[in-house]
């Protein structure tokens, strides 16, 4: 449970390095802390299917068949000296859980507000364009087409 906090707190401050690097537009910045964020996630995994496997252990030791054996669970059953240790790290476990939920989520937001942003100016490019490209003047006459190209609309 140590080791998972400590990578949880390596995540943390990954996400606060993107975070950084989404509010300064930096890609190269951004990609690198999601590859970092990758192989960090991978060791997390693995570090979960550890913990997977000792419940599963746990579970026959103690013979226990009619419910998913959690911490919370083992907690409740028996007493044990470790027990506030546990206790105590699973709490700190949920709060980092937390936190992270928490970050991303706002990193998801700052980018869909930075692709809406990017999508609202590209329509009004588009806009200006269509109006400058025009044949018609503004006393209201019908001339030629300025241009022939055109811009490709994104909006829906």
């Amino acid at each position: 449970m140590e080791k998972k906090i400590t990578l949880y707190d390596e995540f943390i401050s990954l996400l606060e390095e993107e975070w950084q690097a989404l509010t300064r537009y930096s890609l190269p910045a951004v990609e690198e802390a999601v590859l970092k964020k990758q192989k960090l996630a991978a060791a997390i995994q693995t570090l979960e299917e550890a913990r997977k496997a000792l419940m599963t252990r746990i579970e026959l030791k103690l013979e226990i068949k009619d419910q998913p054996l959690t911490l919370k669970n083992l907690l409740r059953m028996h007493t044990y000296p470790i027990n506030r240790d546990l206790a105590k790290n699973r709490e700190t476990l949920l709060e980092k859980i937390r936190t992270l939920s928490r970050m991303n989520d706002q990193s998801r937001e700052l980018m869909d507000h930075s692709a809406l942003s990017f999508k609202k100016s590209l329509a009004f490019l588009h806009a200006t364009v269509e109006k400058a490209a025009a044949p018609y003047h503004a006393d209201g006459r019908l001339g030629e087409a300025k241009n022939q190209g055109r811009l490709l609309s994104t909006d829906a």
